[in-house]
């Protein structure tokens, strides 16, 4: 099963305003967090000097990590539903005397109870 993620998935549309660096990929809307998150500890005085540059690097080396094995495991999943469709299709079709409306319908109501999970 080929997984197919481009760098757009982790990082795109990336922009600095204000002094804040912004993204729509998964890894720049983590390390919007993380950023927010090490500089208010960094402002409460818990992060000093070089320890800064020690947390942020670590952070971020975890961030890049983690955006791509979501990445990967949601095209996964994805790859997994559109199989469990096909199988159950097949399935249906198979059924003497089912009908393509009967097959539709069953895929439908398969695909809503996903997007209701």
């Amino acid at each position: 099963m080929a997984v197919d993620i481009t760098i757009d998935n982790v990082t795109s549309n990336v922009q600095v305003v204000n002094k804040v660096v912004t993204g729509d990929g998964t890894f720049d809307k983590l390390m919007g967090s993380v950023n927010a998150q090490i500089d208010n500890q960094f402002n409460l005085g818990r992060i000093k000097g070089t320890d800064y540059a020690t947390v942020y690097l670590g952070a971020m080396q975890t961030v890049i990590s983690q955006s791509m094995q979501f990445e990967i495991q949601e095209k996964q999943t994805e790859a997994q539903i559109a199989d469990m469709l096909i199988t159950t299709a097949l399935k249906i079709k198979s059924v003497p005397g089912s009908t393509q409306a009967e097959l539709l319908a069953a895929i439908t109501e398969i695909i809503n109870n996903i997007s209701t999970v």
